[in-house]
């Protein structure tokens, strides 16, 4: 009956959905802990998605190229940084920004979560149990818990990776079905700031592909996999065109080059690799059983990787200790087996170059994580590489490869002793998903919880009520404040973009009223001069010239002025727009054959 089909359908799909609730369940009590106190980097989100909702509400859906709030007038969207057409952004028109943020966590985890669970039970083969335990190491890791603690909302989109290999690899879709839906996930990694985790999905794809190749082989239809790599790609630039280009336009003049340089040898590298991926879930309960001192953790860290820069929040990646058990399990098997000689060894061609790239993609990560090496020599100076930095953000890149070997371990030892340990699976999952509790017991200066939600929250109660917040003044206030004094700030203003010291930033306006007329200029910064100065005839930092007065009143007032774009920014636009266009209505197309299809399926089966 199709009820029954339906019914067992959607246990199928509750089924992962629940387990990934659960890891989610404990993930927002780790960071909602000190409420009203939350993650410093979540004061330079926070104010800045209120000043794009405050846009939003009086221009509508459209474009925020510059703001007034910030900085004397800076870009928004061509910052790479910005995120006013994210899940969080739209979610602000019904909730508080804590809450949007908090909803938004939680839909990018269960959806990786769900999507690397059908990955790895429907198109992989693994065990039911297995694939749940694979899926929950995605969510309960250091890496992602400790960026969602201290505020960066740009790494929310993590687990969305199990996402794309589902796409990938699931014979479910068609493949340009794949490939657009491909692109939507890229055109949402792109406008959350994913930029760094687009980066960490590429080290991360170039050993865990090789990887699946050698284990699970059968997954490689390359026919269906090449269409959708292309389609996928295609989209993904097609829909992210106007943002990449806009992000462009404004880097080549702030390309925020920061050259990582840690104090340490490779050789204590790599041992400083392997404590960030033993990381807080094993160190964490290790000093309090012992009874040392929990706030010397982020020195023990710094000391490992020879980053004194950043704090425990960086450094910690703490892949879960259930999947280090595994691999070492996995490891010690193998080991004996070629010892026995019980295993066989023979690879085609073909697996001997995956081994091969496997060792070299590890290499990679291993030499970008540790800035120094052949590869990074060679590498540093890369467009988009030169720009970003933190290496020791990148052992993150082994967190799914490690996932998928420890599931594919673990379902086969499952599957030898299923009718004798049923229970195990279960009791596996469930101690993955409460270790992370662990991030619990450091005192709240360890993890940076210093920002106060609660100013926030009345600012966002005050733009709901359609208070106007036009700019008047430029002061030295900082981020969270300009919107409360109807201000715009200088040195109280963060934005890394222009160095952590603000020294690629030389405004020419000064604290006092925006009104103030000098030299034949109002006393705020034409915007426009930071990305399309040539397509305006501005000088860099060049403020608003008095016959501009249209413009400046527009600007103060919070309506975008009519400041000329590139001609390779128009073409972009038209690009995104066109390409929008023709996915929805492709996606119409789907929605309306299948509906008509289950309507004939319907009839037959009466």
């Amino acid at each position: 009956m199709p009820s029954a089909i339906f019914m067992k359908r959607l246990a199928s799909f509750l089924y992962p959905v629940i387990g990934a609730s659960l890891v989610v369940l404990v993930i927002l009590t780790i960071v909602n802990r000190d409420l009203p106190l939350i993650g410093r980097d979540y004061g330079y989100h926070i104010p800045r998605m209120l000043d794009g909702l405050l846009h939003q509400k009086i221009n509508g859906l459209t474009f925020q190229w510059y703001t007034p709030s910030f900085g004397g007038g800076i870009p928004a969207y061509p910052n790479p940084q910005d995120i006013q057409f994210s899940l969080p952004q739209i979610l602000l028109h019904e909730v508080n920004p804590w809450i949007a943020l908090m909803v938004s966590l939680s839909v990018y985890s269960i959806v990786g979560f769900t999507t690397f669970y059908f990955f790895l039970f429907n198109e992989c083969g693994f065990d039911r149990g297995a694939s749940m335990l694979g899926a929950a190491f995605i969510l309960a890791n250091g890496f992602f818990i400790e960026h969602a603690i201290v505020g960066h909302v740009g790494f929310q989109v993590f687990p969305l990776l199990g996402l794309i290999l589902y796409l990938l690899f699931s014979s479910q879709f068609e493949a340009l079905t794949s490939g657009f839906l491909l692109g939507i996930v890229g055109w949402l990694l792109v406008n959350q700031s994913g930029f760094y985790i687009i980066y960490i999905f590429a080290l991360s794809s170039t050993i865990l592909l090789p990887l699946m190749y050698l284990l699970t082989p059968h997954l490689f239809n390359w026919k269906r996999l090449g269409s959708v790599l292309l389609f996928g790609l295609s989209s993904v630039f097609a829909l992210s065109a106007s943002k990449l280009w806009a992000v462009y336009s404004f880097m080549r003049f702030f390309p925020r080059e920061i050259a990582d340089q840690y104090s340490i040898t490779y050789s204590q590298g790599m041992a400083g690799i392997a404590l960030q991926l033993a990381g807080g879930m094993i160190v964490i309960p290790y000093y309090f059983f012992t009874g040392q001192n929990l706030n010397e953790l982020p020195g023990v860290f710094q000391n490992a990787t020879g980053n004194i820069e950043n704090g425990m929040w960086e450094t910690d990646i703490s892949i879960s200790p259930i999947l280090i058990l595994l691999l070492v399990y996995g490891i010690f098997r193998k080991s004996i087996a070629i010892f026995q000689k019980r295993a066989e060894l023979s690879w085609s061609r073909s697996g001997i170059l995956a081994f091969l790239f496997i060792l070299l993609s590890t290499w990679l990560s291993l030499d970008l994580s540790l800035a120094q090496g052949w590869l990074f020599s060679f590498l540093k100076d890369a467009p988009v590489i030169r720009s970003l930095h933190v290496n020791v953000r990148y052992p993150s890149a082994f967190i799914f490869p490690m996932a998928f070997a420890g599931t594919y371990i673990f379902d086969k030892f499952i599957k030898q002793i299923k009718p004798n340990l049923k229970f195990l699976p279960a009791f596996l999952f469930i101690m993955t998903i409460l270790l992370p509790l662990w991030y619990l017991v450091p005192e709240k200066q360890i993890q940076d919880r210093v920002f106060n939600i609660r100013q926030m929250e009345k600012i966002y109660a005050k733009i709901t009520e359609r208070e106007p917040f036009p700019v008047t003044n430029i002061a030295n206030v900082n981020d969270i404040q300009v919107l409360l004094k109807d201000a715009s700030n200088l040195q109280g203003l963060f934005e890394p973009l222009f160095g952590y010291n603000l020294e690629y930033f030389h405004p020419d306006v000064h604290v006092g009223p925006v009104q103030d007329i000098e030299n034949g200029y109002f006393n705020l910064t034409n915007p426009a001069s930071y990305v399309y100065p040539d397509e305006n005839s501005l000088k860099p930092f060049e403020r608003f010239r008095v016959d501009q007065a249209e413009e400046f009143n527009q600007f103060i007032n919070r309506r975008q002025p009519k400041l000329m774009i590139s001609t390779g920014q128009h073409m972009a636009n038209i690009i995104t727009i066109k390409s929008a266009a023709i996915m929805f209505l492709y996606f119409c197309y789907r929605i309306i054959r299948l509906s008509l299809r289950r309507k004939e399926q319907t009839l037959k089966a009466y």
